[in-house]
């Protein structure tokens, strides 16, 4: 059965959320569903998406408001749907909501990207338990999360890992070849992160503990990939810890595969709000060994002492011994790095996704006629 599926986003932000939308809309595509995406106009994604050429049109939906609630219900009424998949909190509400005015209602399923608490209060209970068809969430520690709370039901609840294209996250080549390009020094190693610079994706405390890795004496340079609301403080913050000539930040960059053959090392520092970071999913298809706090569903893709080390989040000081223990066996470094290849071959193709994602739609779709 083919469906047409409706995705449904009111973030204005740009991430591994967005990106996931993007990705499953091209594989469901590839296999010929119909797959629209709404949005606000100003959103990044809707650019995104134009550029791919995924259907996309924007709809005021950044506003839980009467507003945005009645430019859901017309565009439900217009181009009705089999799926609408929601993914962030204000869109759930406004098409969950409209759909129930429809005479015949599409099957919702909201998708749950973040580790974030659930509010304990009946609107979301009644959003999430009886709104939502299905809840599909990006880890089986998030999904673990809700089926322990009697509100949801366990049924409802299916942990659906991203899945990318395997083939554009090739093995480096020559590594370092790649450094020279990026003019990263090639006599040392390079620790690198990519992501959007958020607080809550704790570049301060990596930046603190690679300052103390130079002063225990380990030669290393770090790489970081993203810009974001926080870049001019963690600039700020390199120039007074006097560390400047061992780093390098790169802003905003369109394709971050370049840089990520550039490294040896990638650090996931973040301390809260995670789900399955796509940037580790990358990271390790290109054969890099991870240091990652332990936050979100992070632990069910990174393998302790056999694809990278497991950290609490929010202590430099345990950042900077795992980073120094990474750097200092280069050879079990590069066995890591193995490791993590072949286990991203076996678990993040997007194939596997969009198989897992078909069937959740079709279920959702099917259970409609049996109420």
């Amino acid at each position: 059965m083919k469906l047409n599926i409706l995705h449904t986003e009111s973030s204005c932000g740009w991430g591994g959320q967005e990106l996931r939308i993007l990705g499953e809309s091209e594989g469901f595509i590839a296999e010929g569903h119909k797959v629209t995406i709404v949005c606000p106009e100003h959103a990044p994604i809707y650019a995104a998406a134009q550029k791919r050429g995924i259907p996309v049109f924007p709809v005021p939906i950044e506003r839980k408001n009467f507003k945005g609630l009645l430019a859901a219900y017309r565009w439900l009424k217009s181009n009705p749907p089999m799926i609408v998949n929601t993914h962030s909190s204000t869109d759930s509400w406004l098409f969950t909501l409209a759909s129930r005015w429809l005479s015949k209602r599409p099957a919702v399923v909201r998708s749950r990207h973040v580790s974030a608490p659930v509010h304990d209060n009946w609107p979301t209970t009644w959003l999430y338990a009886k709104g939502a068809d299905y809840i599909v969430t990006t880890g089986d520690t998030l999904r673990d999360y809700l089926t322990c709370q009697p509100r949801f039901a366990k049924q409802k609840v299916v942990s659906i890992p991203t899945g990318l294209e395997i083939d554009k996250y090739p093995l480096a080549e020559d590594k370092d070849q790649a450094k020279t390009i990026l003019g990263l020094p090639v006599d040392r190693p390079v620790i690198g992160k990519v992501a959007i610079m958020r607080d809550w994706k704790g570049h301060s405390y990596l930046v603190d503990a690679f300052a103390e890795l130079l002063k225990s004496g380990s030669s290393a340079h770090l790489l970081l990939v993203g810009g974001g609301e926080e870049f001019d403080n963690v600039q700020k913050q390199i120039a007074a810890l006097g560390i400047g000539e061992h780093v390098t930040l790169t802003g905003t960059v369109d394709n971050v595969l370049d840089y990520l053959h550039a490294m040896d090392l990638f650090v996931l520092a973040s301390y809260d709000n995670e789900g399955v970071p796509q940037s580790i999913m990358q990271a390790m298809l290109t054969g890099l060994p991870i240091v990652a706090t332990d936050v979100g569903s992070v632990r069910e893709i990174v393998v302790e002492n056999e694809t990278g080390l497991m950290i609490p989040p929010r202590n430099e000081k345990a950042m900077t011994a795992a980073m120094t223990q990474m750097i200092s066996d280069r050879e079990h470094l590069r066995t890591m790095g193995r490791n993590a290849r072949k286990f991203g071959e076996e678990r993040f193709s997007r194939e596997l996704m969009v198989e897992r994602m078909e069937k959740v739609f079709s279920e959702a779709y099917a259970s409609l006629s049996d109420r």
